[in-house]
């Protein structure tokens, strides 16, 4: 009968007890990195500098994007109401013309000859 053999403190492999482990390492000791292979301080330190530029760097990705979302409905918004006003003008451009044109054709009834 095969029984499948269980490690026992000594027999661990490093990677396997390396991935179990909690503690931090101390100064000049290696850690193990996601691919395999272990790392030194000054390495983990480095990618950590990368993990925290990049993290740091997202956030403000994402502020950026939300006020740029909120820039752009002002703008909307203001394009609708200066939309609005601009025909309200035209609106009234159109009467004061007709009511030029009245006046004009009541001027010209009246003048005499």
């Amino acid at each position: 009968m095969n029984v499948p053999a269980t490690p026992e403190d000594g027999d661990e492999s490093p990677t396997s007890a390396n991935k179990r482990r909690k503690v931090e390492p101390g100064l000049g000791e290696a850690i193990p990195s996601a691919l395999g292979a272990t790392l030194l301080p000054e390495d983990a330190a480095k990618l950590a500098a990368e993990e925290d530029k990049r993290r740091r760097n997202t956030l403000a990705s994402a502020r950026f994007r939300a006020k740029k979302k909120l820039r752009e409905q002002a703008l909307e918004k203001d394009h609708k109401e200066m939309s609005a006003k601009i025909e309200k003008m035209e609106n009234r451009i159109k009467e004061l013309e007709l009511e030029n044109k009245w006046l004009r054709g009541l001027v010209v009834q009246n003048k005499p000859s």
